[in-house]
């Protein structure tokens, strides 16, 4: 009987052991489901974002096949024109105010005098 009371203390420890093994191997699958979703989570995410960056994108695109828009961008970065149009560059800051300029003038000469000297 001493035989047969360590048998049965050996399954037991046998069967002990195997329910630790199957429970230990079914937390570690499940931790991998858990984790697997989490990553199915961050790809939808991920997946949302890029569908809105397309979205506008898509957008973007269509206002710059506008002809429009085409003409418009020409006109005002490559400063290109019509064959009929004259294009007139103005400087960024305003013009100086006239009290501000000072034109020294010789009175003693006359103006058609000046003219002459400036064409000869």
């Amino acid at each position: 009987m001493s035989r047969n009371k360590k048998n049965t203390k050996f399954w037991g420890w046998f069967v002990l052991f195997l329910g630790l093994l199957l429970v230990w191997s079914l937390s570690k699958g499940l931790w991998g489901i858990r984790e697997g979703y989490k990553r199915v989570d961050e790809a939808e995410s991920l997946l949302f974002q890029e569908k809105k960056k397309k979205s506008v994108l898509e957008l973007e695109y269509e206002v710059v096949q506008d002809n429009e828009y085409i003409e418009r961008m020409v006109r005002d970065d490559l400063n290109m024109q019509k064959t009929y149009e004259t294009v007139v560059v103005l400087p960024d800051k305003e013009a100086p105010e006239l009290e501000d300029i000072k034109i020294q003038e010789d009175e003693s000469e006359k103006k058609w005098l000046k003219w002459w000297n400036l064409i000869n």
